[in-house]
């Protein structure tokens, strides 16, 4: 028999070990030298019943997706399992598998999980790892809704003109939400603390609170009103008190009470800026001592060389005196009423 040239190389490739990557369920060997499971598609070679085949690097949570085309094919990966992966044969190559639900993606941070995209929210919203999960519209509150793409039916939100909202618990109106709260940690609507009548129980109330007799929510011992002004009832929440324990600050139920001037520093809850700080038991709050910065309004600054959150309230008695008045200057210093600056 004749051999041409294009006979020859594919007789080469067929003879020569190493020359060419395996495919799914191929018999595959780990000596060295020999042909390698394709890992760019998820493959390693895995013993099954005494014989060596390539299957996905983490079968439990991965399902090899054959759309017919050799090239296309590949291990693909559920929801919340890991997506980048080390190939077994040589520990130099990492790489990112893709993910199985067509609105997933293999996000970094901070797992290399396939996680949903953001405007989409899992089936089952524990972090299981089910191969029928998959991810669902609407997941979140303000995402465009209509009947063809109602909001999650775990977040117990209502498509309102377009776009999915809390509900009030009393008027049943969705453009009434102020009472309540979406937890982007529990992905759904709760009544925030103080505001209005309407718990039940004390899983209608937001974190760190509880449903109380007269059937409002409040916070539980250890935490304080992130708010004392009722004005400002969006910002209602129940932070951790004064000098208590937020050494799982990693965990959303232990933020520090951040409108009351408190941070986490060596698992308990401080004044932000101690020690120009003290904290005022009276009015829950972080408070600055004569002679020590204040803020001039309640707003966040984030200007050349001045970045810090306010307000920075003065001790009772005293008042927030500019540095330079009639400038933008945000900082003054606490002062007695009618006594004036240093510098002035």
């Amino acid at each position: 028999m004749k051999l041409t040239i294009i006979s020859v190389f594919f007789l080469l490739i067929q003879t020569s070990p190493g020359s060419f990557a395996l495919d799914h369920d191929e018999p595959c060997s780990n000596d060295p030298g020999a042909p390698k499971c394709d890992f760019s598609k998820g493959l390693v070679c895995t013993d099954r019943n005494g014989t060596s085949v390539c299957r996905c690097v983490d079968e439990d949570h991965m399902e090899h997706v054959d759309t017919g085309n050799s090239y296309s094919s590949a291990c693909m990966v559920f929801i919340n399992g890991n997506c980048s992966w080390t190939d077994p044969a040589n520990p130099n190559v990492t790489r990112r598998m893709p993910c199985r639900d067509r609105n997933s993606n293999c996000y970094s941070n901070p797992y290399d999980k396939c996680r949903c995209e953001s405007s989409y929210l899992p089936e089952d919203v524990t972090d299981a790892i089910i191969p029928e999960n998959r991810c669902l519209g609407a997941g979140h509150i303000t995402n465009s809704c209509n009947d063809s793409r109602p909001c999650h039916p775990k977040t117990e939100m209502y498509c309102d003109r377009g776009v999915c909202q809390c509900q009030n618990p009393i008027t049943e109106d969705t453009r009434r939400v102020y009472a309540t709260d979406y937890d982007h940690y529990f992905y759904q609507c709760f009544l925030l603390p103080e505001v209005v009548v309407g718990c039940v129980d004390s899983s209608d109330c937001t974190s760190n609170a509880y449903c109380g007799e007269d059937r409002r929510c409040h916070c539980q011992p250890g935490y304080t009103l992130s708010q004392q002004d009722f004005s400002n009832w969006h910002e209602m929440r129940c932070g951790v008190d004064y000098m208590g324990d937020c050494s799982n600050y990693t965990d959303h139920e232990e933020y520090c009470n951040d409108v009351a001037g408190l941070d986490c520093v060596d698992g308990k809850c401080v004044c932000r800026y101690a020690p120009d700080q003290i904290y005022d038991e009276d009015l829950e709050q972080c408070v600055s001592p004569e002679g020590n910065p204040c803020t001039l309004d309640y707003r966040t600054y984030d200007i050349p060389f001045i970045h810090f959150r306010g307000p920075i309230l003065c001790q009772g008695g005293l008042e927030c005196k500019a540095i330079t008045p009639g400038s933008y200057y945000p900082l003054g210093i606490c002062t007695r009423p009618g006594e004036p600056l240093g510098n002035q």
